[in-house]
């Protein structure tokens, strides 16, 4: 077999991203609602429901949630309303902007968040097998700064 070199960073950066997702679909894939997802659309309500669950109980705009997840806004549209269906989540008109939307995360999105979450330690805990404490720490770091070069350091972009 040939052996090939060692894929640049941006390429294990794409990589790694890939198995992580992945592997956590597939240790979701048990979840009954989990399998209505598929694909992307499964990694888009992972993302909507960790920033939710940030503001729980205050909501957040649509727009919001376009731009804290990187998402597109149809793809967050579409994401939403699946997930609206399912009782993961609910929309209300906001009393100070009737031109806006908050969206909440339920009860039921709670706990299919605490599950996707066991989903991602188990991930995590395979992926950083025999890696240190202070070697996460340093890629956690430099995965910002990339993530800071990406967004000119605005969150919001």
């Amino acid at each position: 077999m040939k052996k090939y070199g060692i894929p640049p960073a941006d390429m294990l950066i794409n990589e790694v991203a890939k198995l992580f997702d992945d592997s956590i679909r597939r240790r979701s894939a048990g979840y009954p609602e989990y399998v209505h997802f598929g694909g992307r659309k499964g990694f888009g309500a992972r993302q909507i429901l960790y920033r939710l669950l940030e503001c729980k109980g205050q909501g957040m705009t649509q727009s919001a949630l376009v731009k804290l997840t990187h998402l597109t806004a149809p793809t967050v549209s579409v994401a939403l309303q699946k997930m609206e269906q399912q009782g993961l989540i609910r929309r209300e008109s906001n009393p100070d902007d009737m031109r806006e939307t908050m969206v909440f995360i339920t009860e039921k999105g709670e706990e299919f968040h605490s599950f996707i979450r066991s989903s991602i330690t188990q991930t995590q805990d395979e992926m950083f097998r025999d890696i240190s404490a202070d070697e996460i720490e340093q890629l956690r770091k430099i995965l910002l700064k990339i993530k800071e070069n990406m967004t000119g350091g605005n969150e919001n972009r």
